[in-house]
């Protein structure tokens, strides 16, 4: 069954489950699973690790420009978790497809759900 969510609906989600998240990492000394989806999604992040000892989450990306033969040069990339908030909404993307990928993470539902925006 599909689920209908509008795109301002999907805005007010990112706004509220994104500090909501980042509090969660505070606590838990983890990345919770839905974040590490959407810095995955935004960011192109191979892995995603949280850093308690400095509060901060760790991205690694892949930098290669051509497939190799041997393993990927991954960058790691080290935000602050003040500062991961800012990095995600710079790079909020509004394509249909991308808002959809929003609103399931965010409502908790499995990626191979159907989800409208309208």
């Amino acid at each position: 069954m599909a689920a209908y969510v509008t795109q301002s609906e999907v805005n007010a989600l990112w706004k509220s489950s994104l500090k909501l998240m980042i509090r969660e990492c505070r606590t838990t000394k983890k990345v919770p699973e839905a974040l590490v989806e959407i810095i995955k999604h935004n960011l192109y992040a191979k892995y995603v690790c949280y850093n308690a000892a400095m509060e901060h989450i760790e991205i690694g990306i892949n930098e290669s420009q051509q497939s190799a033969k041997t393993y990927p040069t991954i960058q790691v990339y080290s935000f602050p978790l003040t500062e991961i908030a800012n990095r995600l909404t710079a790079s909020y993307k509004s394509k249909r497809g991308d808002l959809e990928f929003y609103a399931k993470v965010f409502q908790g539902k499995r990626l191979d759900d159907r989800m409208s925006i309208l």
